[in-house]
């Protein structure tokens, strides 16, 4: 059995999140999508707005993409990537039954703007760096490398700030490994998406930021080239699932 269900490409870049190899939340002028691994194998299908989008339903679970075993988000898109133009064969198991369908060409919206990779746990550094590559995984946290550059911010556990965990080379953009980011232009910022979003919006000038730095808060310019973090497609942290409409 398969199925096939065509829809109309968006004309707006899709807002997304991916968080990590093992989930991914993608919302775009209505429509909406949460895949996570499956404990047992394959990646679930959490959420879907509207229902059978690209051929989808809440609660299937993909096990197979393009004749290929599905163990992970990541090997999911990798598939979506390199497939091409045209509907990715999958297998789904649904209520305990696998089936054969197609899911929609417009699908690759998801990988069309981005082609985002969780950073390696056992080596983050440089020698994993693409130009470029941005993973955002959630409101609390970051990583970005491009070109030997990385920076690494998560927001502070149990207090308001965002924390300056990693980045090479020292005082990248002014910042040093410790840093704790509590304002910007004077406005308290309160976790990593907040930051992004008062970088995204301040213009091509150096930032006044304050910093806890050791024992001290003092105010550093953050250079103009922070705007790398935002610069093309900013992400931001996925919107609740759209209520469920009853039919009429």
């Amino acid at each position: 059995m398969s199925a096939l269900l065509m829809l109309p490409v968006a004309a707006s870049a899709g807002h997304w999140v991916y968080q990590s190899d093992s989930t991914l939340r993608w919302h775009d002028d209505g429509r909406y999508l949460h895949l996570a691994v499956d404990k047992r194998g394959g990646v679930d299908v959490l959420g879907v707005t509207p229902a059978g989008l690209w051929g989808l339903t809440e609660g299937d679970t993909i096990v197979q993409a393009d004749g290929r075993p599905v163990t992970d988000v990541a090997g999911l898109l990798t598939a979506l990537r390199v497939h091409g133009e045209t509907p990715l064969p999958l297998v789904v198991r649904h209520a305990g039954v696998e089936l054969g369908m197609l899911l929609a060409s417009e699908a690759r919206t998801l990988v069309a703007m981005h082609q985002p990779a969780a950073p390696s746990a056992a080596s983050p550094g440089p020698a994993n760096a693409v130009p470029g590559h941005l993973v955002f995984q959630s409101d609390n946290s970051l990583r970005w490398s491009s070109e030997g550059r990385r920076l690494h911010l998560v927001t502070s556990k149990g207090k308001d700030g965002v924390d300056v965990v990693a980045l090479e080379p020292e005082s990248l953009w002014g910042l040093a490994k410790g840093d704790r980011i509590l304002a910007i232009r004077g406005e308290p910022t309160h976790n990593v998406a907040e930051l992004l979003g008062r970088l995204g919006a301040s213009g091509d000038a150096p930032i006044p930021l304050t910093v806890r730095r050791g024992d001290t808060e003092q105010t550093i310019q953050l250079a103009a080239g922070a705007h790398e973090l935002v610069a093309g497609a900013a992400p931001v942290s996925p919107p609740s699932p759209p209520p469920a409409t009853k039919a009429h």
